[in-house]
């Protein structure tokens, strides 16, 4: 049965390895300030104990645990948004990048005449088939008004081989076979 390497090293290998020795010489150098450390993690401790033997403190710390509003569902809650901060964190950053980005939009003008020809692009041509309707039914109106005739079957049947009347006719057609479709769907 063979030995691995690290079984054979004894501690005088080890001790005498140059990373080896660079951290214990670290070590022994922050050694003062660690003794420091540990003091005084000591003293708070003793001093948490002795508060928490004090009566009077014990019973204030009761009674105020007891006045408060927290409930076990308050502290679950307050468990799980802890565990949400770095999403909500996530979240606020870009949330925060989107509003300097409006920001600086908002006061760069070249940028805000772009957006404005962007919409004025897309909304003239909506605009002007609004007006033409309009106007095309406003004058559908004024016209329904100023005719005084009595429509007939013959009238009817002349209007049927009109080019447009066919063309809305389709459109009709198609409209009806479309809800045909649907409703037997269901």
């Amino acid at each position: 049965m063979e030995r691995s390497a690290l079984e054979e090293q004894t501690v005088e290998t080890v001790l005498t390895r140059p990373d080896v020795e660079q951290a214990l010489i670290s070590l022994i150098d922050r050694l003062p300030k660690i003794e420091q450390s540990l003091r005084r993690l000591e003293d708070a401790v003793d001093f948490g104990m002795a508060t928490m033997k004090d009566e009077t403190v014990k019973e204030k710390v009761d009674a105020a645990i007891e006045n408060s509003n927290i409930q076990i569902e308050t502290l679950e809650a307050a468990i799980k948004l802890t565990e949400k901060l770095p999403m909500l964190l996530q979240v606020t950053n870009q949330l925060e990048s989107m509003f300097t980005f409006v920001q600086d939009v908002y006061h760069d003008e070249q940028t805000k005449e772009l957006i404005g020809q962007r919409i004025d692009e897309y909304a003239v041509p909506a605009k002007e088939k609004v007006e033409w309707t309009r106007e095309m039914w406003t004058e559908v109106q004024q016209r329904v008004e100023q005719d005084d005739r009595h429509i007939t079957l013959f009238s009817l049947m002349r209007w049927i081989k009109e080019p447009s009347v066919q063309y809305g006719l389709k459109y009709v057609q198609a409209t009806v076979d479309v809800l045909n479709e649907r409703t037997i769907k269901r």
